[in-house]
């Protein structure tokens, strides 16, 4: 320090800016043994230049890492460490200190010096429900409503979760998928109708991982893009192009097709998206909510018009998709304004709604829908 004194500042040779003094300690005389500039970084401080006083050019800045706090006044005394960067699932975070470093409370000695690793794997995600349970959709083996939530038990991870009529499907971070509830025609995939009031896997497949329950059918979509559906299969909702009651399935099966990329499940309609951007549907097709332009029943999967669909999402009668140009779309039964169009009149091609920045939709179990835009509005129409 001697002839170039240490400060810092916010700017570069503190140019336009004063002297950042916080949390900054000067001690002994610049040049002499033991003198230092020593600066405790405070958590909210911004990028700091180090300069001399004397001369310009002779200074550069300060990359802040991990915050680390000393509270000698607690009891006991305590470290806070806060990583540079938030821990992720499944990272880790090393630290190393020298013996004599910690004491052992209350027995005298010390620790003796290492490295520990600890796991960052959050905490395990939780089901939780609540209203009515007639089927034993709550999962806890037992039946009957309940007015505050309850936790559906598991001892593994959960990752996603969706409610048909009656019954709950659900799939793990194994890959793993879980049903419970109704077995309406074999909606729970266990190759009987037998009611289950606990979580039940659903065979021994590992690739599991997007379900959907609708109206006595499900649907799930595997890691490898395929899409399977079960359950009853009445106006051609399951896609299998099979009638019914021949055409029920109580076990997964395959929905022609490896590029799927997600699934909505209406009344006794169905909606999916491939990874290229495709809009399709299948099943009833009462005021043209397949939006092909007519009321015909399809029990296969048709193409919606399009192929820069991002999000569909299916309520009662209708559908609501965004393309990726942020342009929302409707179709189907507009008879309570679920359509959002100023009308009560059903429309059985996709029309727009107005607006270029829709970000996220929702359809209801009845005639009425939602969307959020971009800058964080909440919209609503219908019923």
């Amino acid at each position: 320090n001697s002839g170039h004194p240490l400060r810092f500042a916010t700017a570069a040779d503190a140019a336009g800016s004063t002297e950042y003094t916080t949390g900054v300690e000067t001690n002994g005389t610049p040049g002499n043994s033991g003198a230092y500039t020593r600066i405790t970084v405070a958590a909210d401080a911004p990028t700091l230049y180090y300069y001399c006083t004397n001369h310009s050019g002779m200074g550069s800045f300060v990359t802040i890492g991990a915050n680390v706090q000393f509270n000698n006044d607690a009891n006991p005394p305590n470290i806070t460490i806060t990583p540079k960067n938030s821990l992720n699932a499944d990272t880790v975070y090393a630290i190393n200190y020298p013996p004599g470093a910690f004491t052992q409370s209350g027995a005298g000695g010390s620790f003796v010096g290492a490295g520990y690793t600890f796991d960052s794997s959050p905490l395990l995600p939780q089901i939780w429900s609540m209203g009515r349970n007639y089927s034993g959709q709550f999962g806890g083996n037992y039946t009957g409503a309940r007015s505050s939530p309850v936790q559906i038990p598991s001892t593994t991870t959960w990752n996603n979760v969706s409610m048909g009529v009656g019954f709950v499907l659900g799939t793990k971070t194994d890959g793993t998928l879980w049903s419970w509830g109704s077995n309406t025609r074999g909606v729970l995939a266990q190759n009987d109708q037998i009611e289950r009031s606990s979580p039940t896997q659903v065979g021994s497949d590992t690739t599991w991982n997007t379900p959907e329950g609708g109206t006595e059918c499900a649907f799930s979509i595997k890691t490898d893009g395929t899409l399977w559906a079960w359950g009853n299969n009445e106006k051609g909702r399951l896609g299998l192009n099979a009638g019914h009651p021949a055409g029920a399935r109580s076990s997964p099966t395959q929905i022609p097709g490896t590029t799927w990329s997600s699934i909505s499940a209406g009344d006794d309609q169905l909606y999916a998206t491939k990874t290229n951007g495709t809009l399709w549907a299948w099943g009833s097709n009462t005021y043209g909510k397949l939006g092909q332009n007519n009321e015909t029943k399809y029990s296969s999967p048709v193409q919606i018009p399009g192929t820069t669909w991002s999000k569909v999402q299916a309520s009662y009668h209708a559908g609501v998709a965004i393309k990726t140009d942020g342009t929302l779309w409707v179709w189907g039964g507009g008879t309570y304004g679920t359509l959002g169009q100023n009308n009560r009149t059903s429309y059985s091609s996709p029309v727009q709604i107005p607006g270029t920045n829709w970000s996220e939709i929702a359809g209801g179990s009845q005639q009425f829908q939602g969307a959020i835009k971009t800058n964080g509005e909440l919209w609503g129409w219908g019923e």
